[in-house]
């Protein structure tokens, strides 16, 4: 392959990279595994009940990736929400069934 044969970005719900990195489902994917591997050390009070998971600014950190990038993933996949109501990088990351 001599790099010609780029076939154009991949859109968000594609598996992979493009030029400014993971697609959403990749980001996705790769956060819903993240973050799960930490809940035992993560739980939190966000007011209204006992929070289990890591925050946005955490997984940004994590991923070296800005907050808003993290944030549209998670909000794309469809077993993770967030819960809170701080600021974008103190929303925890939740899963559904935890």
């Amino acid at each position: 392959m001599n790099g010609d044969d780029d076939d154009g970005a991949l859109a968000d719900h594609d598996e992979g990279f493009n030029d400014d990195g993971p697609t959403l489902r990749t980001l996705a994917a790769a956060i819903q595994c993240w973050s799960i591997t930490n809940l035992s050390a993560r739980a939190r009070d966000v007011g209204w009940k006992a929070a289990v998971g890591p925050t946005l600014g955490e997984a940004a950190l994590a991923f070296a990736l800005p907050v808003e990038r993290i944030k549209s993933a998670v909000e794309w996949h469809y077993w993770m929400f967030l819960t809170g109501d701080g600021a974008d990088a103190d929303l925890v990351i939740e899963h559904e069934g935890e």
